[in-house]
């Protein structure tokens, strides 16, 4: 019986100290956290990256707008690492959001205000609208 207490316990204590994280190696992260109690800031804000959207000509001649979603990890530094479209328009608008938010810096998240920063995977629209005039 006491063999089982502890089974219990030693089983619940790993679960829960792996809820909210997963280890992975391709992202040069120890550990990579889907939620941080302070998230990733873009640095100069959503305008330094929506102000570097080139359109394509394909896009622009078919008249396509809407918004692409980008998931990818900020690592320690504030860097994008893995970056890659969940919700996409095609066209070439794709291939133009992974590079506006490969140059993208960020304050890194932490786990604690003020904490060590860590990696955490994050998800963000970018909003593409045909420029007129």
């Amino acid at each position: 019986m006491k063999f089982f207490a502890f089974f219990c316990v030693a089983t619940a204590i790993t679960f829960l100290s792996s809820c909210g994280s997963e280890k992975t190696s391709s992202s040069g992260c120890d550990e990579t956290y889907s939620m941080a109690r302070e998230m990733p800031v873009i640095q100069g804000g959503i305008a330094s990256i929506q102000d570097k959207i080139k359109y394509t000509q394909e896009a622009r001649t078919n008249q396509i707008e809407g918004t692409i979603e980008v998931s990818f990890v900020v690592n320690k530094k504030g860097r994008v690492l893995e970056p890659r479209v969940t919700k996409g328009l095609g066209y070439g608008l794709d291939e133009e959001a992974i590079r506006i938010i490969k140059l993208a810096r960020f304050k890194p998240a932490s786990q604690s205000p003020g904490g060590d920063p860590v990696c955490v995977r994050f998800a963000l629209p970018i909003n593409f609208l045909i420029p007129r005039g």
